[in-house]
């Protein structure tokens, strides 16, 4: 086996997969707390500015930022579900169905999937300077808030089930141009955006749907509006401020990103014209 080639591969591989869609690692370990530590071309989207402060020269190779969340997976209610008795309020382990369905704030079960991918030897800095470009994917979709409460309380006669339901999927491409300028020892950063807009497609409620349980069956109107779009476009922009030198050994900076970020979907768009007869 070659030894070499295997060391190789695991370094260049080593930063594929992470749980979150952060492009640094240290970025997760310290749960987000990297105003000031960003460096190189990882730098943007999290402080412009750091790229004069650190000054470094950096190409990324390849690697996928995954994420998985919900608003109904914690360690608090696994804790409080595990060997609870949901009926009897009696038991010594009786914990009551409405304080697990209000921890969802009325929104239902909620999941939502992410996925980033630099684009390889694209994202780039040099010194103050820095290209980049990333893929995008995020997914949100869920059970109503009715349905939930349906499958803890049972349809009783003469309540209203609320069926609101909110899904969406998008494909996005970022391209960014950064630049970073040091005065004494505060320095000040942008990042310009141009948000290609790939696919979406989303599913929302119109009015307030809902079912209503009646003694001679069940009545409803509901309506969904779905729409997909192909092909759009937008401009975000990143600013950035970090100071240089420690202050009693603090360092500080701050950063808005994405400030007016906004993606235009249009039938004009040239994606469009160019997929539509394929699609």
């Amino acid at each position: 086996m070659n030894y070499r080639l295997f060391f190789i591969l695991l370094f260049l591989c080593s930063s594929i997969l992470y749980p979150q869609t952060n492009s640094d690692p240290r970025m997760i370990g310290l749960t987000g707390a990297y105003t000031t530590l960003a460096s190189g071309y990882q730098s943007v989207g999290v402080n412009p500015a750091n790229l004069s402060v650190y000054q470094d020269n950096s190409m990324n190779i390849f690697n996928i930022a995954l994420g998985f969340n919900s608003n109904s997976l914690s360690i608090s209610n696994y804790n409080a579900l595990s060997g609870s008795n949901l009926e009897d309020s009696t038991s010594i382990n009786y914990y009551p169905k409405s304080d697990f369905i209000n921890s969802f704030n009325n929104r239902g079960i909620r999941f939502m999937h992410h996925y980033k991918i630099p684009i390889p030897f694209i994202n780039l800095s040099l010194k103050n300077f820095a290209i980049t470009t990333n893929l995008n994917n995020n997914i949100d979709f869920g059970l109503p808030d009715g349905l939930l409460r349906l499958l803890f309380y049972g349809n009783t006669i003469g309540s209203d089930i609320n069926i609101e339901m909110e899904q969406f999927i998008s494909n996005t491409q970022d391209f960014g141009v950064s630049y970073s300028y040091l005065f004494d020892n505060i320095s000040f950063g942008f990042s310009f955006k141009y948000l290609l807009g790939l696919f979406y497609m989303g599913m929302e409620s119109i009015g307030d749907p809902g079912i209503k349980t009646e003694i001679t069956g069940f009545s409803g109107q509901n309506k969904y509006l779905i729409q997909q779009a192909i092909g759009g476009g937008g401009l975000g922009l990143d600013i950035g401020m970090s100071t240089t030198m420690p202050n009693n050994g603090y360092r500080f900076g701050i950063s808005i990103v994405n400030l007016l970020g906004t993606i235009e979907w249009s039938q004009e768009h040239f994606m469009r014209s160019q997929l539509e007869n394929s699609i």
